[in-house]
């Protein structure tokens, strides 16, 4: 859990800069909440691999049903009683790693889905 805060409190470091006055913090949640969307369909891809199939319907409405209820647990986590700032603290004081360490398993955590996932894909069309 203590990487999955580091990894918000990251995010939400970024847009801080980008974008200081139009809420970090959502944008920071629903950045997050794609992410993990994008891990998810990673484990369906997977388990379709392997010949389990499960049915999705409209990917586009499935996206947003399910990216919701990230979103709502992320908002829970990190948001509900100002738990962002206890963790913007957390980390400000002590970072979890050293920067470059940092930024390789920030960059790590983001890149992982999306190549997992059109590697999947592309494996599942060429069997």
């Amino acid at each position: 859990m203590k990487f999955y805060n580091y990894v918000f409190y990251n995010i939400y470091k970024s847009f801080l800069r980008l974008y200081n006055n139009d809420d970090p913090i959502f944008k920071a949640i629903m950045f997050l909440s794609i992410i993990d969307f994008l891990y998810l369909a990673n484990v369906i891809s997977l388990l379709d691999f392997f010949g389990i199939r499960i049915s999705i319907g409209n990917v586009y409405i499935v996206g947003i049903l399910v990216v919701a209820p990230f979103m709502v647990v992320n908002y829970f986590l990190f948001v509900y009683k100002d738990r962002y700032e206890e963790i913007k603290r957390s980390f400000d004081k002590e970072p979890f790693f050293s920067i470059t360490i940092t930024r390789l398993l920030i960059i790590l955590f983001f890149l992982i889905p999306v190549i997992g996932l059109i590697t999947l894909i592309y494996l599942n069309k060429h069997k």
